[in-house]
C-alpha cells in the first residue's frame, strides 16, 4: 500500500469516527444528558482537527517522491504563513508554491 493510499484509509477512518461522535452527541442531548454530550461534542472538534491536519498532509504528499523512493525530500517554510513542509526538488523544480497559503516565498530550512 503506498503512502497515499494509507493517508486516504486514515482520512476515511477519521471521517467515521468524527460522525459517530457527532451523532453520540446529539442522542446524548436528547437523551437530556449535557454534560456527556458536552464531551462528546469535544472529542467530534478534537477529531474534526486530526481530521483537517491529515487533509492537509494528503495534499503535500508529492507525486514525484511517492514515485521516486530514492530521491531525498528537502525540508521547506513558508515565509508568509509559517507553515514548515517538504518537497523532492528536481532538476527543473524553480519555484516550489507553499501548501497552505499557496504562496511561491518559501526558502529551504
Amino acid at each position: 500500500m503506498t503512502a497515499r493510499q494509507e493517508q486516504k484509509k486514515k482520512i476515511a477512518g477519521l471521517r467515521k469516527r468524527a460522525e459517530a461522535q457527532r451523532m453520540m452527541a446529539r442522542e446524548a442531548r436528547a437523551a437530556g444528558a449535557e454534560l456527556a454530550a458536552g464531551d462528546y461534542a469535544m472529542q467530534a472538534r478534537s477529531t474534526a482537527r486530526a481530521l483537517a491536519l491529515a487533509i492537509e498532509e494528503l495534499d503535500t504528499l508529492s507525486c514525484y517522491a511517492l514515485a521516486n523512493p530514492n530521491r531525498e525530500a528537502t525540508p521547506m517554510i513558508c515565509r508568509e504563513c509559517g507553515r514548515k513542509f517538504t518537497r523532492v526538488l528536481g532538476r527543473t523544480t524553480c519555484e516550489v508554491r507553499c501548501p497552505k497559503c499557496h504562496g511561491y516565498d518559501t526558502d529551504v530550512r
